[in-house]
């Protein structure tokens, strides 16, 4: 589960506490499984819409610093880690926004998909959805990136892949 959620949420000091709460949440949630998924996917399930609740209820660091008028040592401080090169925290950034525009059912899919690393039939029993239907999910969302970015369905594959 953290590594599905540190995947979400990147550097952010938040994450031990999502661990906790996703894993209050998989405990809740265990009298409702049907056991049609491992426990495995089924955590992974629980620890993406943790993450995606708490994206919804969280302001961009930079909007927050920007709102507060802060001085440029404190914007300094507050920045997210340069562990990676600009253009790729600006390919993440952008990617993420895209994801987060998406509907929720074709967000869900791809991030179970991608991040997750699930398979089809794995997302779809998990979400007890049929597989077509997650397949038809999944081929919008990435038609809507593919669109949103104006790249061919490889160079898509491969930057999502680096972000």
């Amino acid at each position: 589960m953290m590594s599905v959620i540190r995947k979400m949420v990147l550097d952010s000091p938040d994450a031990e506490d999502l661990l906790q709460d996703a894993m209050v949440a998989f405990l809740a949630a265990l009298p409702r499984f049907r056991h049609t998924a491992s426990t495995r996917h089924f955590a992974c399930r629980v620890a993406v819409l943790t993450c995606m609740a708490y994206r919804r209820k969280q302001t961009p660091w930079y909007r927050r610093l920007w709102s507060d008028a802060a001085t440029l040592e404190e914007i300094a401080s507050s920045a997210p880690p340069a562990s990676t090169t600009v253009a790729a925290k600006q390919q993440q950034a952008m990617l993420r926004r895209l994801v987060e525009a998406l509907p929720p059912t074709q967000a869900e899919v791809l991030l179970m998909h991608v991040v997750a690393d699930q398979t089809l039939p794995e997302v779809a029993a998990a979400l007890q959805i049929p597989l077509e239907t997650a397949r038809s999910r999944l081929r919008l969302a990435l038609g809507r990136l593919r669109k949103s970015l104006d790249v061919s369905e490889q160079r898509l594959e491969d930057w999502m892949a680096e972000a």
